[in-house]
């Protein structure tokens, strides 16, 4: 089904364009091209919310809420505008008055699923619908799935707030391990099976999230000041543990403390991490401003 027309035109953002977005072109595969309509805030960090279509009230409650509060502290919610906990997020985050981020699985200009048109236009007039397609491009199996790596490789934190063992939302979680993100499931009921891919992922080692204080622990920040009177957003305050939030970052961190520069090989040799650890780590870093990468692509504190 064709959307109506959008007030907001769309552009086309190729990879090696200053503003195509950085985390994503990290990934092994990013998008050689980005349709966009609306604008990306490459200053915003960005959470994925996630989960499945067939979401319990619970789950919409809390996927809402969840991305309110990001979204009110200047956070950038990314979902798939998809039923369920999808919608919810990206609602959550239009009620606060925050950025929200829709990766399609199709065309800017078809609407998937055809219920979810106003929603799409509300999320490209305050956030932007982004897509790997070309404008007419109808929504297929196989799109759907290459669309979750592109949320998970645009957040900082891919969040499943509910879905069984065999929902897309997992394989979102998966594409976020592979490209060495953070990973958070909320708990639920141990005989839903809308909870059952979370509690899984929960045993494998995800980030236990209850509330967005969780999430802006991870990502090395305390609260983002909001100013109620205007309703805008004040810049994110550095937490009090530091720039450097866990074991790995602080190794990374001592390894370039000296001055010297170092690529990501180097980095892994020098510290003795995994590959996919160290690039979170390096990525988290950047994040915060710890760290820079220079021309030659090395990096630097």
């Amino acid at each position: 089904m064709k959307a109506e027309t959008s007030v907001l035109s769309s552009k086309v953002i190729c990879l090696h364009d200053d503003d195509y977005p950085k985390l994503l072109a990290k990934i092994p595969d990013p998008p050689a091209r980005l349709w966009v309509r609306g604008k990306i805030d490459p200053a915003a960090p960005c959470i994925a919310i996630v989960g499945t279509r067939s979401s319990t009230r619970y789950g919409e409650q809390v996927a809402r809420q969840l991305a309110r509060d990001l979204a009110a502290r200047g956070a950038c919610i990314v979902s798939g505008l998809a039923r369920g906990i999808d919608a919810a997020a990206h609602r959550g985050a239009l009620e606060a008055g925050g950025q929200t981020i829709a990766v399609l699985g199709c065309g800017l200009d078809v609407v998937y699923p055809p219920e979810h048109g106003e929603l799409a236009r509300e999320v490209a007039a305050q956030g932007a619908l982004v897509s790997e397609y070309p404008p007419d491009r109808s929504p297929g199996r196989y799109t759907f799935v290459q669309r979750n790596r592109i949320i998970a490789g645009l957040s900082a934190i891919t969040v499943v707030v509910e879905s069984p063992l065999d929902g897309g939302a997992m394989t979102t979680a998966d594409f976020a391990c592979e490209q060495g993100r953070t990973v958070g499931a909320v708990p639920g009921r141990i005989d839903q099976p809308s909870s059952a891919g979370c509690l899984q992922l929960l045993k494998e080692g995800a980030a236990i999230v209850t509330c967005a204080d969780d999430l802006f622990a991870e990502l090395g920040f305390a609260t983002v000041a909001v100013d109620l009177n205007v309703g805008t957003v004040i810049a994110p305050i550095r937490s009090a543990r530091g720039l450097a939030s866990g074991e790995d970052e602080r190794r990374v961190l001592a390894a370039l403390a000296g001055g010297d520069h170092l690529s990501l090989d180097q980095i892994v040799e020098r510290c003795g991490l995994l590959p996919a650890r160290a690039s979170a780590a390096v990525m988290m870093l950047e994040l915060k401003g710890a760290i820079s990468k220079r021309p030659d692509g090395c990096y630097e504190a």
